[in-house]
């Protein structure tokens, strides 16, 4: 009997040197195909040749294509959620009551973070794909990334402003809060101007 399981073992450890072989043979051709595609520009992104006053660093491979926002979008939102079981284990220790609301604060908006994510990245890619977007996209994602930042800087003020009794805190992140329209707005309208400004300086630097 000892033999035969001596053998069966022998067996099995020359199918799992083969398997690994053969692994490594098929990793290292498919490390040569990208190679070779990226020599031939086959895998770069179609603005590559064209939008160096936008985007610079646009020459990289885009796989994914129109899926790349979304996946990306996706991911950011399980990393969230992960920081957010994290502060959960961490707050057992630390019985943070500021804690506790954030946790609920972002759990109860999940959907606009994702939302933003995914406004932001499309931004992006249209502006690497179609360089003429940008002179819209770029004013909105900015607008819309101040607006999105105000209104946690809002929820901020409010919650330390409603702990700790400070009417004045509170009341400066109602303001921001009741006001997040017009935030977006300003800097829509600030983008669009400085958009010219923007593509002349880039134009020297990078074109």
């Amino acid at each position: 009997m000892a033999p035969k399981a001596s053998k069966r073992k022998k067996t099995f450890e020359e199918r799992m040197e083969t398997w690994g072989k053969r692994f490594g043979e098929r990793m290292e051709r498919l490390g040569k195909l990208f190679e070779k595609k990226a020599d031939k520009g086959e895998w770069s992104h179609p603005s590559c040749a064209q939008d160096c006053c936008f985007s610079p660093n646009v020459c990289h491979f885009s796989i994914f294509s129109l899926l790349g926002p979304l996946i990306g979008s996706i991911i950011g939102l399980a990393m969230l959620v992960l920081c957010l079981w994290l502060l959960k284990f961490a707050n057992v220790v630390l019985a943070s009551s500021f804690i506790v609301a954030m946790i609920v604060a972002v759990e109860a908006n999940l959907q606009w973070f994702f939302a933003f994510s995914l406004l932001i990245g499309y931004s992006k890619y249209f502006i690497k794909a179609y360089p003429p977007s940008a002179w819209v996209l770029w004013p909105f994602s900015n607008g819309l990334g101040m607006a999105f930042f105000a209104w946690i800087i809002a929820w901020v003020f409010r919650q330390i402003g409603q702990s700790a009794g400070n009417l004045a805190l509170f009341g400066i992140g109602a303001f921001i809060r009741g006001n997040l329209v017009e935030i977006f707005a300003l800097f829509f309208v600030l983008g669009l101007v400085l958009m010219p400004f923007r593509a002349a300086v880039c134009k020297m630097r990078w074109c």
